[in-house]
């Protein structure tokens, strides 16, 4: 899963994802946490930003005591679900990052590791824009992890070749058979991952410190 992300490189946004004219402003994240607002890109024409709440409450739920927020949706089955499959076919986004951060499991507990392009430019995770019992709200999808990030997880953001971004967006093209494909896992050409501080399991902090690497021993 992906339960936590990064946004730094803001002052691109606009270039890397070909949004014209007056734009919303976007602070520098470190620790994007689920239940947050967070910028995706949505095509129009120009392509635009909008803030939306990081995961979802679906309406069939809300009603549930302890309902939970769902904030990823599984490649594997994102087309036939009945809380994705509508949002799959028409309302696909971009999620702008620089990197996400995933769990693995040691003897000294849960190690947080970062991943992001050893380039340090942004990427895009593909997302689905969806109605929540608390307003408009996306989620990120996942795929397996490839073997780098199989290294520490099972399980990866479906980071998207930028040469497909525009096919995700296409809103002529609501078919299962085309669009699957592009949710396959990162080429681990071009990305690195570290272990960071375990300071970002707390939602709320969020400063340069979540990305640096730690300290290696001596």
């Amino acid at each position: 899963m992906c339960g936590r992300y990064a946004l730094v490189e803001v002052s691109g946004l606009q270039l890397r994802f070909s949004i014209e004219g007056p734009t919303i402003e976007v602070p520098k994240r470190f620790n994007i946490a689920p239940a947050e607002r967070a910028p995706v890109v949505l095509r129009a024409s120009p392509n635009r930003l909008e803030l939306m709440i990081w995961g979802i409450v679906p309406a069939w739920a809300q009603e549930k005591p302890g309902a939970r927020r769902l904030i990823n949706a599984r490649a594997e089955s994102v087309a036939d679900t009945r809380t994705f499959s509508r949002a799959f076919r028409t309302r696909r986004v971009l999620v702008p990052a620089s990197g996400w951060y995933e769990w693995k499991s040691t003897p000294a507990g849960k190690q947080p590791y970062y991943f992001r392009r050893k380039d340090e430019e942004l990427m895009s995770f593909a997302g689905l824009a969806l109605d929540g019992a608390d307003g408009p709200g996306f989620v990120i999808i996942t795929t397996a992890a490839s073997p780098l990030a199989s290294e520490v997880h099972n399980r990866m953001p479906a980071v998207l070749h930028r040469d497909d971004e525009d096919a995700w967006l296409d809103p002529a093209n609501d078919d299962p058979a085309s669009l699957l494909p592009l949710l396959r896992p990162s080429d681990d050409t071009n990305l690195t991952c570290y272990p960071v501080s375990r300071l970002v399991n707390r939602a709320g902090l969020d400063d340069p410190t979540m990305i640096k690497p730690l300290p290696t021993p001596a």
